[in-house]
Parts: structure tokens; C-alpha cells; sequence
């Protein structure tokens, strides 16, 4: 082995060590970026080769088998994120006055981070049935967006029955939906801008229109008033759907 050769085996070995120590700590966003770039390098590397050495002629064939599919993999590409939906480990997140409310969109499960008042610093799930009540009091004189979100927590996680051991029905507070779940009323519309619509439907800026529409689906079954949902987060969902669409 020549002194030439040993030193190329020693870069190649320290250029792979480098890659697999940098795939081991990279985000998973950045590793797909990375493995593009290798991928199209080493496509510019074999293509280049077979020409040097004149055999480019090897790689119409494979030519094309691959022409249609790079032509349709954007489309492809499309169909399997919207028959996934949304990716596991995916959230919602809903900002008002009083909460920072997050839906799991794995398990349907929410909670909220209070962010005023006598119980600043504390979780919906940290509270009693006492505190809630009392949280759900102080939001709907000033802030009913935050109620309504007080109001869902308590429908999904004490049912109905916590309605009637308050004593109230928090009239006003619930208004109804269309069927595809819309405000109708009491809701309000304020303006969303795309990073709350994001943060709402769980996905990234530039998002596609068939992951949007799949992260909508999956929330609006978990959240319609017509499955024990509720009507104001559904009406969230849908205004961040619209929002995302409409700036396409």
C-alpha cells in the first residue's frame, strides 16, 4: 500500500466518523436535507465516472424508470402524507389571554398553561374540580375565548354532570355550529395570522395543501361538537385550515 493510498483510507475514514457523528445529534429535518445532498452527489459522482470512462450508455435504462418517477414524486409524495395525516408526536397550540392551551393529536388529550390570575404558572390537569370552576369565573368576565377553553377541558374531562354541581350552564358562552362545525355564533372571528394557524393545525410553514388537510381531519375528530368536542376549538381548526389555504 502506498503512502497516497493510506492517507486517502484515513480521510475517508474520518469523513465517515464526521457524517455518522453529525446523523447521530442532527434533527430529523436536517438528516433528510443531508441524505438529499449525499444522494444527489454521488448521482453526479456515477454519472461522471460512466462518462469518463464511456459507458455512460449503461445508464439509459435506468434513465427510463427513473424520469417518470422523479416527474411524479412530488405527487406521490403528496398522496402518502395525507393517507398518514399528521406525524406522531404533533400538537395544536391555541394562545389567548389567560392560556396556552396544547392538543395531542395522538390521544385527543389537552391541557393548558395559565398565564394569569390567582393560578399563573399551573396546569388545567394540576387543578381541582374547585379551582376550575374558579378559573372558568374569572375567565368569562374578561376573557371568554379562554373560558370556552376552561369550559372544554371540564366537558372532557368531568363529562356533563360538572354543569349542574356548579349550578350553571354558562349560558352564552357555547354558541352553535354548522355542520362542519363552524361558529355560528358567540364565537367571534377574530383575525389568525399563519404562525397561530400553524401552531393551531400542528404543522410547518410551508406545509402542503394535503398535509393541511389531513392534520384538519384528524383534529376535527377528535374536537366536533358532534363527537363531545367543542364548538370554539373547532371553529379554530377550521379558521386555521382556511387561513393556510387561502395564502396558497
Amino acid at each position: 500500500m502506498t503512502f497516497a493510498a493510506m492517507i486517502a483510507g484515513i480521510v475517508l475514514l474520518l469523513a465517515v466518523w464526521l457524517i455518522l457523528r453529525w446523523f447521530a445529534t442532527a434533527e430529523p429535518r436536517q438528516v433528510i436535507a443531508g441524505l438529499k445532498w449525499i444522494g444527489g452527489g454521488l448521482l453526479v459522482v456515477v454519472v461522471l465516472t460512466l462518462a469518463v470512462t464511456g459507458r455512460l450508455g449503461l445508464l439509459l435504462p435506468l434513465a427510463f424508470l427513473l424520469v417518470p418517477l422523479l416527474r411524479n414524486w412530488r405527487m406521490i409524495s403528496n398522496r402518502m402524507k395525507a393517507a398518514r395525516g399528521a406525524s406522531p408526536g404533533q400538537g395544536s397550540r391555541i394562545e389567548t389571554g389567560w392560556l396556552s392551551a396544547a392538543l395531542d393529536h395522538d390521544t385527543g388529550r389537552m391541557d393548558a398553561a395559565i398565564k394569569r390570575g390567582p393560578l399563573a404558572g399551573r396546569h388545567l390537569t394540576d387543578l381541582s374540580e374547585d379551582e376550575l370552576l374558579s378559573l372558568l369565573s374569572d375567565t368569562a368576565q374578561t376573557d371568554p375565548q379562554s373560558a370556552r377553553i376552561v369550559e372544554t377541558f371540564l366537558d372532557r374531562e368531568l363529562g356533563p354532570d360538572w354543569r349542574e354541581r356548579a349550578g350553571t350552564h354558562q349560558p352564552g358562552s357555547r354558541g352553535g355550529t354548522d355542520d362542519d362545525g363552524r361558529r355560528s355564533a358567540g364565537g367571534g372571528s377574530a383575525t389568525m395570522t399563519v404562525e397561530e394557524a400553524c401552531a393551531v393545525l400542528g404543522v410547518r410553514p410551508d406545509a402542503d395543501e394535503p398535509t393541511i388537510k389531513a392534520a384538519h381531519r384528524k383534529l376535527m375528530k377528535q374536537v366536533h361538537p358532534d363527537h363531545g368536542g367543542s364548538d370554539y376549538l373547532a371553529a379554530k381548526i377550521n379558521q386555521a385550515k382556511d387561513v393556510l389555504l387561502k395564502r396558497r
